[in-house]
């Protein structure tokens, strides 16, 4: 069954694909059958073929085939700017562009470090704590030790104060902060 699946899905993507890219194959394709009728009804190269009045017109539609194919239109995708989200082409005329969801500064977070004004908001943040919770409130990003403005390692219930002056928040095993109160 896999087998089919597969033989489907290489036929459905062959289909999806440009003349471009299926008219060289197709081509090929007619050429075989062409060789395939020559071989079927004689075999050799003086012209027999088409001396039974079908090789001759097969012979011909399969050239007006190959004509027409290698003559389709290109297929041509347009992206108008740089699109931070995927943009879905179906096999049709119809474009489909999802827009990302807008990036909220978030009133919980995890572990990590969180940068004030872009991940997190300042302000007042709770946790319940974790088994060796440690976390830091950061002046800076170089990773130095001048620039922990605070930090601690504490147990059970945390509370702290994040100020807007603040570059980031750092927290390792600390579970989910929650904000309770603006800066």
């Amino acid at each position: 069954m896999k087998f089919l699946r597969g033989l489907w899905r290489g036929w459905s993507e062959f289909w999806a694909m440009s003349w471009w890219g299926k008219g060289p194959v197709l081509a090929i394709l007619a050429f075989l059958l062409i060789s395939a009728i020559g071989s079927a009804s004689g075999g050799d190269s003086s012209g027999d073929a088409a001396s039974n009045g079908d090789g001759q017109w097969v012979e011909e539609r399969a050239r007006e085939i190959v004509a027409k194919t290698l003559k389709a239109e290109p297929t041509v995708l347009v992206t108008v700017g740089a699109a931070p989200s995927p943009v879905i082409v179906v096999p049709s005329p119809t474009v489909i562009i999802q827009e990302p969801e807008p990036v909220v500064p978030g009133s919980t977070f995890g572990d990590g470090i969180q940068v004030v004004g872009e991940d997190i908001e300042a302000g007042t943040y709770r946790t319940d704590g974790g088994e060796s919770c440690y976390w830091e409130r950061l002046s800076g990003f170089g990773g130095s030790f001048d620039e922990i403005i605070a930090n601690d390692n504490p147990t059970g219930q945390v509370v702290v104060t994040i100020s807007p002056s603040d570059a980031a928040f750092k927290s390792q095993r600390c579970g989910t902060w929650t904000r309770v109160s603006g800066p």
